[in-house]
């Protein structure tokens, strides 16, 4: 019993309890506050083996940014910044007994909007299935996932200073970012899944329109074509029989020597016999 009672009164002598966690964002304030109730006595606070307080007397490092409270031994630090991370410990004397207490104080940024690389992985739009692949990235730490209308999968991890976390919701994939002191994320619609993209419809109508127009040259190509020859055919029928009907006007003219009935019937046997001619020539040329 003796044993006992002395192994208690050496360790009560300095007893400690659990460590409390503060987490604070960059360029904010933090107020450690000792958990016990008064009375103290001979407080101090340190910072790994720098002394911040002791008593009512302020370290001049921290005499700018600290806010001390002898009476209740709570201890305020302004702007705090990534040096400031660590453990903080105030000890203290109540009821005779010698106090500790530690108090970590962990300083975090803003987690930094999340950026999202897309890609399909397969579909059958017909069965309403379309999968996939997600890339979410938040500085150095990275996390992919297959994802569809309904989920993702391996939707969560945990890194040192940020979770992530992607879901789907409305037909958009989510990716999500946090850490204890903010939260930030960004989104992507599911259109590579259930929408065609432009360019897509764009090389599905590309040959149709190709066709249509090449089909309309040719019929306007063949249309000038067809009106040219006609147009020539018609000037050289008008001026064939127009040379024809000269030429049969000078044959037909009498002669001192050629009677004016034989000048008829030879006038009228050309004009038959030019005539076959002249069809003959048109059938040829056009």
């Amino acid at each position: 019993m003796l044993l006992l009672l002395s192994f208690w009164m050496v360790t009560g002598l300095r007893a400690e309890d659990p460590t409390a966690t503060y987490y604070r964002l960059k360029n904010s304030s933090v107020c450690l506050n000792v958990r016990k109730p008064p009375p103290y006595k001979h407080g101090e606070w340190k910072f790994n083996t720098i002394i911040i307080t002791v008593d009512t007397e302020i370290n001049p490092m921290y005499k700018d940014r600290v806010v001390y409270s002898a009476g209740n031994l709570s201890l305020c630090i302004n702007n705090v910044a990534d040096t400031d991370t660590g453990i903080y410990e105030v000890s203290y004397s109540r009821n005779f007994a010698s106090v500790s207490e530690k108090h970590e104080v962990i300083v975090q940024d803003v987690v930094p909007r999340p950026v999202i690389i897309m890609s399909k992985l397969g579909s059958n739009q017909s069965a309403g299935l379309c999968s996939i692949t997600v890339n979410c990235s938040i500085q150095d730490y990275w996390l992919w996932s297959i994802c569809d209308e309904d989920g993702c999968r391996r939707s969560q991890k945990s890194f040192s200073e940020v979770n992530i976390t992607i879901f789907t919701e409305n037909r958009a994939v989510v990716c999500r970012g946090n850490n204890h002191v903010s939260t930030n994320k960004a989104s992507e619609n599911l259109t590579l899944c259930f929408i065609k993209s432009d360019s897509e419809h764009k090389d599905s109508s590309q040959p149709l329109a190709v066709i249509v127009r090449v089909t309309a040259v040719c019929v306007f190509l063949c249309g000038c074509f067809v009106f040219v020859a006609k147009s020539h055919c018609s000037k050289d029928r008008v001026s064939n029989q127009t040379q024809t009907a000269a030429d049969l006007f000078i044959h037909s003219q009498p002669t001192e020597k050629q009677p004016q009935h034989e000048v008829s019937a030879s006038s009228l046997s050309l004009s038959y016999e030019n005539e076959d001619v002249i069809q003959s020539y048109e059938e040829f040329h056009c």
